[in-house]
């Protein structure tokens, strides 16, 4: 016998100036007393959700994840005083055990998106991972406070408002924002990289050297007529600029899965460390770059990485990024991966073209 198991972390307000005490909800579709806690066997409907990939514009037919409801049976009203937590947004496990292999394991996790009652349930909306993923990725805003002739957040008259970018692996001719009109200093990225190259109307102009902190920067004295000094995201010129100025930069880490895992990381979640692995190992793929300085979700730039390597991405249970290199399977190949479904993750089945073109036909053909 399989028994389901649902753990939620809800809030609940300790009246004591805002702040929020967690309590930990423990409900079961059936009789389970393994571990001496009390499960509620209120459990109807463990969780329906649709596990997919995204392959970007390699195959744009595929299908992402999504989460449809877990449902608990309330018809005594003994759950109303659910009423009474907080709920969105918290964590959410759904564990299965087997009583004949005495296995627990990990169905789901992940947050809940909202909750509804009735008048004999109560209903939890799920959140799939790749809803969240599919949110503008984190990027700071200029705040246009400069006192000049300090300050690196711009005036109120030029940039402020603006999104600070970020450079992920290494990335060539870079529009960097003006920061400091005084000093002219520029910033290419508000992330840990460095300025390789910088060019005023495509002539390269000669490095001096190195500033060892931002009050340095701001500080410490402007680089000769013609050349710059550069700190991590930033560099300053020593004269005013003829043309457009353009740069290079580069992050510490360049391939293209640590641009994935750096991508994931700085989005606030988890990245698979073998993929990071693999993607490393493919040697044609070579060091990559994306410049990210006006707004654009998370989802749409590991969709970016997955099209220039031919790769995948999804979630798993454990809500950590996967991404895979998508494998072109030989029919005369007898050597294939087994998977087994269990009878109770089968809802229905059905034939679909799974073709990446607008008629069903496979790209190769």
């Amino acid at each position: 016998m399989k028994v389901f198991l649902l753990t939620i972390d809800a809030a609940m307000d300790a009246d004591n100036g805002g702040f929020y005490q967690v309590t930990t909800l423990r409900f079961s579709s059936g009789e389970y007393n393994k571990d001496g806690m009390n499960w509620e066997p209120r459990l109807k409907q463990p969780s329906l959700f649709v596990k997919g990939a995204s392959t970007g514009n390699i195959l744009p037919n595929t299908t992402t994840s999504s989460f449809g409801e877990t449902v608990l049976v309330n018809p005594d009203g003994g759950l109303d005083y659910l009423m009474n937590y907080a709920l969105d947004g918290r964590e959410l496990l759904l564990q299965m055990y087997d009583d004949e292999t005495e296995v627990l394991s990990d169905i789901v996790k992940t947050t809940v998106s909202s909750v509804s009652f009735s008048r004999s349930e109560v209903s939890f909306t799920l959140k799939a991972l790749h809803e969240a993923l599919s949110q503008e990725h984190p990027q700071d805003e200029y705040k246009g406070d400069n006192i000049l002739p300090d300050g690196l957040e711009g005036v109120a008259t030029d940039i402020k408002g603006n999104r600070k970018p970020k450079v992920f692996g290494e990335v060539h001719n870079a529009s960097p924002f003006l920061v400091n009109t005084s000093n002219l200093i520029y910033q290419v990225a508000s992330n840990d990289c460095t300025v390789t190259a910088v060019y005023d109307k495509g002539v390269l102009l000669a490095k001096e050297g190195e500033y060892t902190s931002l009050s340095d920067l701001q500080t410490g004295g402007a680089p000769a007529t013609g050349k710059f000094k550069s700190y991590k995201g930033y560099f300053r010129l020593g004269s005013s600029p003829v043309g457009t100025v353009t740069c290079n930069a580069e992050t510490p880490n360049k391939l293209l899965g640590d641009i994935f895992e750096s991508v994931v990381v700085d989005a606030g979640y988890t990245a698979c460390p073998t993929c990071k692995s693999r993607l490393n190992s493919v040697n044609y793929t070579g060091v990559g770059g994306i410049y990210l300085k006006d707004l654009m979700n998370t989802s749409d730039l590991l969709d970016m990485i997955a099209d220039s390597s031919l790769s995948y991405w999804t979630t798993n249970t454990s809500g950590v990024i996967v991404m895979e290199k998508i494998s072109v399977i030989n029919r005369s190949d007898t050597h294939l991966v087994d998977f087994e479904l269990q009878d109770y993750q089968i809802i229905d089945i059905n034939v679909n073209s799974l073709g990446g073109g607008s008629n069903g036909v496979p790209i190769y053909k």
